[in-house]
């Protein structure tokens, strides 16, 4: 068992590493080679920083957020959350946490080099966010059966990290990054159905929840797995699935209970901008009013809203986007080789598209990308791996990098740039699904 926990650890340093170093990598050619092309559009912008270092002023470029002082705040005191009144992210205490463990490890290790608090703030949520894509990453190739090698870590979270969330969050303090994580953590669980045997697991996600407050969704999906497995025994079922809720809302109770002993402080999101809890003042007839735009708070116009935005993720990533639909056609044992995985992460996007259909708030292409955007970033992915040959591969790998590596901010709302790369893309890719479909055939 020692082994065992030793081995998988070091090889979770290992990708960790590798992860970090292909981050800096990717680093560099946003903000060094092609910083006319980062562009954040808003709330955040690129700024220049300057670290004294030995007493060498060096310059760098970094992002400048909007919200990051909320986020920097508690890294010094945890206690800040719940003495600065209106703070909106009092319920992300576990992602807050994790932070402030990660900014304390940073703080020791740098501790003789004397660094700029600015400097060790931004390299904690640079740390956390590639903590969050190693997990990630390993579940991604642990759910399809890809072989636990470095070369395929280091391809799996490349194409991941270059994918629209994670590549304008890995420099931020943000915590959308946590949205794949949920996706993948469901087909996880479904498919090592064993995991529900673990009286841990329902504790586990009440904790997540408190990190971020979409893995309600896991909750439900893997209640109703639960309903579905024991079906036909109605008491196994009624203990289990009493068991399954009592023990997921104990973390998020207990924590409301100490949130309100210590604090007085109202639900940001819900008091200002009516998140979810629209719907019911709109039962109760009472008319809502977001403070900024993108807001639908009535029903039905909720879904067109969201159903829109999903649109505009698919005009977002129109060429990623065609190049599945195509290859799903052209392959017709694509899915039922991975029908498992596949049946798992359509019903857990469909889930997670109704769940973010009712927050009232459609910003461009952001939550609907949590759901279909993932769907697609995650499908593309795995068809990279269903290659068969090695030219198949780097010719769509290619294609997937040249799309992605310039590919604008979602908040740009810029759908079809002109740009000769995007035509690179295609060819690429459409070069590797034929290559492909004519070695098959042979």
């Amino acid at each position: 068992m020692n082994k065992f926990l030793i081995k998988n650890s070091s090889f979770f340093f290992k990708c960790l590493i590798i992860g970090l170093l292909t981050s800096l990598a990717l680093y560099f050619i946003m903000f060094n080679i092609f910083d006319e092309s980062t562009d954040y559009y808003i709330c955040t912008k690129v700024v220049d920083y300057q670290l004294d270092f030995f007493s060498n002023q060096i310059n760098y470029k970094y992002t400048n957020s909007c919200d990051e002082e909320s986020y920097f705040l508690p890294l010094e005191s945890l206690g800040t959350i719940y003495e600065i009144k209106d703070f909106q992210y009092q319920n992300r205490p576990i992602f807050l946490v994790l932070a402030w463990l990660v900014h304390k490890f940073l703080s020791l290790l740098f501790y003789f080099f004397n660094l700029n608090q600015i400097l060790l703030y931004q390299l904690t949520y640079f740390m956390l966010q590639n903590l969050i894509l190693t997990i990630t990453v390993l579940l991604f190739n642990n759910i399809f059966n890809i072989k636990n090698t470095t070369l395929n870590y280091f391809y799996t979270y490349l194409l991941l990290l270059i994918s629209p969330i994670y590549k304008w969050t890995i420099f931020e303090a943000g915590h959308h990054t946590q949205t794949g994580l949920l996706i993948l953590f469901a087909i996880y669980t479904y498919k090592n159905r064993y995991i529900f045997k673990y009286n841990f697991l329902p504790i586990l996600i009440g904790i997540l929840y408190l990190s971020h407050r979409s893995f309600i969704v896991l909750f439900l999906y893997l209640l109703l797995i639960l309903l579905y497995e024991h079906r036909n025994n109605l008491l196994v079922q009624f203990r289990k699935i009493l068991y399954f809720i009592i023990a997921f809302l104990f973390p998020i109770i207990s924590y409301q209970i100490f949130k309100n002993i210590v604090s007085a402080v109202e639900d940001h999101n819900i008091e200002v901008y009516k998140q979810f809890f629209w719907v019911f003042d709109y039962i109760r007839g009472i008319e809502t009013k977001g403070v900024t735009g993108w807001y639908c708070q009535t029903i039905p116009s909720n879904f067109k809203c969201y159903l829109l935005d999903t649109v505009n993720v698919l005009k977002y990533l129109y060429i990623p986007a065609g190049i599945v639909f195509l290859y799903i056609l052209l392959n017709k044992n694509f899915y039922l080789k991975n029908k498992e995985q596949l049946n798992s992460l359509i019903h857990i996007t469909f889930l997670v598209s109704l769940f973010w259909s009712f927050i009232g708030w459609y910003p461009p292409v952001r939550f609907s990308f949590y759901s279909s955007g993932h769907f697609l970033i995650i499908i593309s992915i795995l068809i990279f791996y269903n290659m068969s040959t090695k030219y198949g591969k780097l010719s769509y790998f290619t294609g997937y990098f040249l799309f992605f590596i310039l590919h604008n901010h979602y908040n740009g709302e810029i759908y079809f740039p002109s740009k000769s790369i995007y035509l690179f893309s295609l060819i690429f890719y459409l070069i590797a699904i034929f290559y492909e479909k004519k070695v098959s055939v042979k």
